[in-house]
């Protein structure tokens, strides 16, 4: 269970009383927003609490019935932000962006993230969501359990080190520059917060590839082709071209 703290920020934004995110919303409109969406049976009468207390007491009573990532869905959501705000699509995206930011801020200081998989977002605690791939001189590499997505994240030892933050950083700019080249797999965002960027899953390193299959020489000699082909198109020269490296993505 989250904290009341966290309950309370959530709530405060979501009624209109802080960030700006969201319009004000009195005490009927809460109720009948409850009410309608999520099946509650509350009345709006002289007894009514705080607005905030009430928000709050409803976002905890749907985490316990498992009905949060519901809520979050429709707060989130491109729609609900752009009839309540009356702003266009692309400033609705925009500002569920920057609501999703400023909540996971708070909630991972109780080891929580809201994650989004395809149009619904996700509540998950983040060390029960991340399956441990791997890890490299700079960098260990999670799979992101709610959402399949890869996350390569600098490690802790690195994260005062601004040379090695800034290369790490400068290996997600080229890396993402190159998504548009067929055979590489796609990068997603970086986090500034803890220096981690995403990036879809591949199906297995090209080392594994080899190592586990039986592998006649003409099957070798078109993977090389198409490896050489992808550097061709990317111009790009790096460090990083080791077998356990490179991974087979529409390769083979």
């Amino acid at each position: 269970m989250l904290s009341e703290a966290i309950l309370r920020y959530i709530a405060e934004v979501f009624i209109g009383d802080q960030e700006d995110y969201y319009q004000y919303k009195s005490g009927n409109v809460l109720v009948d927003f409850f009410n309608n969406e999520f099946g509650f049976n509350d009345k709006y009468d002289s007894g009514f609490p705080s607005r905030w207390y009430y928000t709050s007491e409803k976002i905890k009573a749907l985490i316990e019935s498992d009905d949060i990532n519901d809520f979050l869905t429709k707060i989130l959501s491109t729609k609900f932000i752009q009839i309540e705000n009356r702003v266009t699509e692309v400033e609705a995206v925009e500002l569920s962006e920057q609501i999703v930011n400023d909540f996971n801020r708070e909630l991972k200081l109780e080891d929580h993230k809201i994650n989004k998989l395809d149009s619904k977002y996700i509540l998950v605690e983040i060390n029960s969501d991340l399956k441990y791939i791997g890890e490299g001189g700079f960098a260990v590499v999670y799979k992101q359990i709610s959402t399949g997505i890869i996350i390569k994240k600098l490690k802790e030892e690195f994260l005062t080190n601004r040379g090695i933050r800034s290369r790490f950083k400068r290996e997600f700019k080229i890396t993402k520059s190159l998504s548009n080249v067929e055979g590489v797999i796609d990068i997603y965002d970086f986090n500034n917060d803890e220096f981690s960027y995403t990036m879809e899953e591949a199906d297995i390193t090209l080392y594994d590839y080899i190592v586990n299959n039986d592998i006649d020489n003409e099957e070798k000699v078109d993977i090389i082709n198409k490896i050489l082909n992808i550097i061709k198109d990317a111009f790009v020269k790096r460090k990083m071209y080791h077998p356990t490296n490179r991974i087979v993505y529409h390769l083979v």
